[in-house]
């Protein structure tokens, strides 16, 4: 049977080089902007995947065929998956077997446990087979993932809406500030001010950056 610490050591540098598979895919995620409806509705996305700004260029009435609501999130979603593809490219530079990834000092230490019973520990410890399995699941969901090159959504979700004469603008945002859904009424559409559109349009934004603040 492996010696306990040539099996801790082993799955220690197996986790250090996830950690360092992950690390590479945040490292590929900046900051973006998407655009929609004839390049005519923008939305700047943060590093966190989080909505900053939407805008509008001038004359995008006569460019958004459609509702102005879906041009918006159809923007923020064409940043969101530019910035997976790019960190699942990161990924993807990676070696293909665990073992042959790269790491740092820090990967190491972060994946090093704090000192326990070696006794205990032999008894509790899954086998390296089963830790290899597991993380290297993992990095193949990743490499799924880029070829989807579908974003996930967070499940919690903020709704936040603008009135004028009765009608809403209403923008809903996941937890991390992304815009889940966008709604302008036809009549806000067809004839509100652009300064006073841009400013139902991204006041839920702000707000969502002072509460996470």
């Amino acid at each position: 049977m492996e010696p306990i610490e040539e099996r801790m050591q082993r799955g220690i540098r197996k986790l250090a080089a996830f950690t360092a598979a992950m690390r590479a895919m945040h490292d590929g995620v900046q900051a973006v902007e998407g655009r929609a409806g004839d390049g005519a509705v923008a939305v700047q996305v943060d590093a966190t995947g989080a909505a900053t700004a939407v805008l509008l260029d001038d004359g995008w009435r006569n460019r958004v065929s459609g509702p102005l609501g879906e041009a918006v999130v159809e923007a923020y979603q064409s940043a969101r998956r530019a910035q997976v593809v790019a960190g699942l490219e990161n990924v993807a530079r990676l070696p293909e077997r665990l073992d042959d990834v790269p790491v740092t000092e820090a990967d190491l230490a972060a994946a090093t446990p704090a000192p326990v019973d070696l006794a205990q520990l032999q008894r509790t410890l899954p086998s390296l087979a089963e830790v290899d399995a597991q993380l290297a699941e993992a990095l193949a969901g990743v490499r799924r993932a880029r070829e989807a090159g579908t974003p996930t959504t967070p499940p919690t979700a903020t709704t936040a809406t603008t009135s004028a004469g009765g009608d809403e603008v209403e923008v809903v945002l996941d937890a991390l500030g992304g815009i889940v859904a966008c709604s302008v009424p036809e009549s806000w559409q067809r004839s509100a001010p652009l300064p006073r559109l841009l400013e139902a349009l991204n006041r839920p934004l702000e707000d969502h950056r002072e509460a996470r603040s």
